[in-house]
């Protein structure tokens, strides 16, 4: 679980950006995800440089083709 500190911090970090598309968050309907870069099973850390935000489509590509990918299909 993020810490509130920790998202707003990220958050302010990107301006308020998606860190994929650029879209601003204020035009979407819902606050956009923070995830870790490098996953915490693969190793990845809480610091700060280790998180990103991204929009709820970004996040459904997203793990969408991580799942693809961990079955051999990408």
């Amino acid at each position: 679980m993020v810490s509130e500190q920790t998202r707003k911090f990220v958050r302010q970090r990107a301006k308020y950006l998606c860190e994929y598309c650029h879209s601003p968050e204020y035009l979407s309907p819902d606050r956009f995800t923070i995830d870790h870069i490098m996953p915490q099973s693969l190793g990845g850390s809480d610091e700060l440089d280790n998180f990103r935000i991204f929009n709820l489509l970004v996040n459904m590509i997203k793990s969408h083709a991580e799942a693809q990918k961990r079955r051999g299909l990408l």
